[in-house]
């Protein structure tokens, strides 16, 4: 299709996939049955090569700024992705924010629409009108298809009942062959949007499943190669004045080592961001900047081009000293709610006007809105402000606690409701990516916004679950907020099973199979949230009544219900193992490792992963027992599997590798094995390393357990220094951790700090030494006057300690803090020699 066309009509019957190339094209389609349409962005038409703004220069849908780099493995994945047997096939692409999945996306999109491909993105309102046609499960396409959807979280619900019609549609001979590339941020198969997807545990789930290939999500790494790097940064930073260039590698030191700090570079977006800023502050400056104040950079000056705009147009041109000033609110709506249609902007505009009080003329303000944010789609559509880190950015600003919103004493948290009404997925979508941008620069606004939106929705366990169902499994930032919503929704499906149940009619027997399977669930997620938190016994419980309720559906419907079964005893295991319950703990994790053998047994690629993990806890929990040969077998097992996987799929595996790694190196050093101990736990640290710098709201607590037992590791061969470094570094990442979540953290941080402490002794650093030791105690003593059986051994460990690091400074132990923890010693028979407190 032409893309300088700006209408077209399309008669057809069977064709009615519709490729729309460009946001300048309308296609009118004149046929009987549903049709979908889809967009493959052509951007250079005169109107994106006009666009000199810095966040234009920095869209996705642009190749004539900086080309694709260092994205052919991608590509060639994908590629055989495509060219696989299977009639119907999903993916979920995943990666943090400014990776380049879109760009990448849209690359791949164009490459392969020149080799007989239909392949475009399939925009939120044509997704919302596609799924409301009459009759589509009747849909049909004639030529090979790929379809895109970008922020995949948001619209989890469609694509649920989307992918059970493919299912049915790709047993139909004959067929040309259909893909559906899923990209968010974050993917669990457990928990979330994509568990949205696959889940409900009957034929049809079963039959979504096995479209996913692979079938874990699929992670897009960082750029690793500097002259990649250096390319990126050197486009933008000649497209953003000042007439600076880019040195080439090797010319500067300092370049060389700020380009290559994974701090942000190994992300395009980010990069290029760095180049524009550097055209004003200088390239040294702008590499030594942080992911959020170059969004906040760019973001001011992309609210004062709106705001231009705006006054331009006679709206606001100098409100409260800001030009345009509603115009730049209605902008930071639009961005909150992923983009407008036509009609949505009037009508959030209008709302907008009666809150604020405010004169600005409605039209006027919507023409210029249209003019700064033109949307791809429809005509009168608004778009967000991309790309996403700088549109949330922007939010923040004009939002936030410092912003002009607050400064006119008005309340956030109302404007965010007022966007998310009728559209809160999205809404929700965007504040957590917002959340687990800018936690770590210190803006607490993100959340206090999601939990706003969870206390209006209280009452509505739908609304409750969209908003969970955005929350990533692995997150410091939003850990209380997730196990809050978790329990609410819990307790609203124990509720509606009771309704169905009381009931009592053969009719409600389905609804209330799958009403348990839903409550299981749920059980389980709050299980895994609570666990996060440190709330060690609230986890227990809410994993053993899921095993209980689940243990009776597999017992009718094994084929549903058997792999939910195995996850929840699996994570009952750890519980039990973590509150010192290590007998019970082994009977679960054997139980889990036995059924996920038999399910890994016919189904290798889905149940692998679980039967690695299954292995892991069975390991510690032998290991807690003494049967430390037995523990060995299975850690190796666990990292071998892990280690398979990981070298297929770096992306999806990485972090459960550097678990096993650690597990097994812990195995090791139990039976004297300290080099091959040593080596394991050194290559988790440097994985994990990688993992937190991309990503520390995930990964920051594995770096410094993986830190912890490499610090363990090093000591073990008389490596001080060394052994030192590793552990005051975990130690100071524990610290951090523990400001915000005490109960998390403290018993992690009291372990640290034990290491260190017997590590500064080795080297004569004597006070150091009794400082570090005696904060050990004060930090798990509450653990464990309060769990005993869970923290023995470690407190044993601690206390010994302790009281060495006393009489090796000839000073007196602090019997009022000892004397409770003897007390409690007293009652473990196995730890009697460890109660031998000051006074004895």
């Amino acid at each position: 299709m032409d893309p300088s066309a700006q209408n077209a009509t399309v008669f057809g019957h069977d064709n009615i996939v519709v490729q729309a190339n460009g946001s300048g094209v309308n296609v009118t389609v004149q046929a009987g049955r549903p049709y979908l349409r889809l967009t493959q962005y052509e951007n250079r038409t005169p109107l994106a090569t006009r666009d000199k703004s810095e966040t234009g220069l920095l869209s996705a849908y642009r190749d004539d700024v900086a080309p694709l780099l260092g994205r052919e493995g991608a590509i060639d994945d994908l590629s055989r992705w495509l060219e696989s047997e299977a009639p119907a096939s999903m993916r979920a692409l995943v990666g943090a924010g400014g990776r380049g999945k879109t760009r990448l996306a849209v690359e791949f999109a164009r490459r392969i629409s020149g080799e007989g491909w239909l392949a475009g993105f399939v925009e939120a309102h044509e997704l919302d009108r596609f799924r409301a046609q009459h009759n589509v499960a009747e849909w049909r396409w004639d030529k090979p298809v790929l379809v895109i959807v970008d922020y995949a979280a948001s619209r989890a619900e469609q694509i649920r009942a989307w992918a059970r019609e493919l299912a049915d549609a790709a047993l139909e001979e004959g067929r040309p062959r259909l893909r559906l590339l899923l990209i968010e941020r974050q993917a669990s198969r457990a928990i979330g949007w994509l568990a949205t997807i696959l889940g409900g545990g009957d034929d049809a789930s079963r039959a979504v499943i096995a479209l996913f290939d692979p079938a874990e999500p699929v992670e897009l790494p960082a750029i690793d190669d500097l002259e990649f790097r250096r390319q990126i940064f050197a486009a933008l930073l000649s497209r953003g004045g000042g007439g600076l260039g880019a040195p080439a590698l090797g010319a500067d030191a300092e370049f060389d080592r700020l380009l290559a700090d994974r701090k942000w570079a190994g992300d395009p977006l980010y990069l290029g961001m760095a180049g524009l800023v550097a055209g004003r502050v200088g390239v040294r400056a702008a590499l030594s900047l942080s992911r959020a104040d170059l969004a906040l950079s760019i973001a001011d000056r992309e609210l004062n081009r709106i705001g231009d705009i705006g006054a331009a147009h006679g709206v606001d041109v100098a409100f409260q000293n800001h030009r345009g000033a509603f115009v730049r609110h209605l902008a930071a709506m639009a961005t909150l709610t992923q983009g407008l249609t036509r009609e949505e902007a009037r009508a959030l505009a209008e709302g907008e006007l009666a809150a604020l009080k405010s004169s600005a003329p409605l039209n006027a303000s919507l023409e210029a809105l249209r003019d700064a944010l033109p949307g791809q789609g429809e005509a009168g559509g608004v778009a967000p402000i991309l790309p996403d880190i700088i549109g949330e950015a922007a939010i923040l600003a004009w939002l936030g606690k410092d912003g002009p919103v607050a400064q006119w004493g008005l309340p956030s948290a109302a404007r965010i409701a007022a966007a998310a009404q009728n559209r809160l997925r999205r809404v929700s979508a965007v504040v957590v990516r917002a959340a687990q941008d800018f936690a770590a620069a210190g803006r607490d606004e993100p959340v206090r916004w999601l939990q706003g939106l969870a206390a209006t929705s209280e009452a509505d366990v739908g609304a409750l679950m969209k908003i969970a169902d955005e929350l990533p499994v692995q997150t410091l930032a939003l850990r209380e907020l997730a196990a809050r919503l978790t329990g609410r929704i819990t307790d609203m499906m124990r509720a509606a099973v009771a309704a169905v149940e009381a009931q009592d009619s053969a009719d409600g027997r389905g609804a209330s199979l799958a009403l348990h399977g839903l409550l299981a669930t749920s059980l389980s997620n709050l299980g895994v949230r609570l666990g996060a938190l440190g709330r060690r016994e609230d986890a227990l419980a809410a994993t053993q009544e899921a095993v209980e309720i689940l243990r009776r559906l597999a017992a009718d419907r094994p084929d549903a219900f058997l792999p939910d079964l195995a996850a929840s005893l699996n994570n009952l295991g750890h519980r039990l193992w973590e509150l010192g319950r290590r007998e019970e703990a082994l009977a679960a994790a054997s139980e889990a490792t036995e059924i996920y053998r038999r399910l890994a047994a016919d189904r290798p690629g889905a149940f692998l992963p679980n039967l690695a993990k299954s292995l892991n806890t069975l390991g510690a929990a032998l290991c807690e027992l003494g049967r430390r040969e037995d523990a060995l077998v299975a850690a190796r097992e666990a990292t071998d599997i892990d280690r398979r996987l990981a070298a297929d799929r770096p992306d999806a595996f990485l972090p459960d590798l550097t678990t096993s790694l650690n597990n097994f190196g812990g195995m090791l050093s139990e039976l004297g094995r300290r080099e091959e101990a040593l080596a394991a736990a050194r290559e988790a640290t440097e994985i994990d390393r990688r993992l937190a710098a991309d990503r520390p709201d995930a990964f920051l607590p594995d770096l410094a357990m993986s830190l912890n037992n490499l610090g363990a590791r090093l000591s073990d061969l008389g490596r001080r220094e060394e052994a030192l470094a590793a552990a005051g570094e975990a130690t100071e990442i524990y610290r951090r951790l523990v400001a915000d979540r005490p109960d998390a953290f403290l018993p992690d941080l009291a372990a640290s700090l034990n290491n260190l402490g017997a590590m500064l002794s080795d080297l004569g650093r004597r006070e150091e030494a009794l400082a570090a030791a005696r904060e050990a105690v004060v930090a798990l003593a509450p653990f464990f006057l309060r769990f005993p059986a869970a923290y023995a051994q470690r407190m044993a460990t601690i206390f010994r300690n302790f009281l060495a690091r006393c009489e090796e400074s000839g000073v007196e132990p602090d019997a009022e803090l000892l004397g409770p923890i003897a007390e409690v010693f007293k009652t473990l028979p196995e730890f009697q020699t460890a109660a031998a407190a000051p006074g004895d």
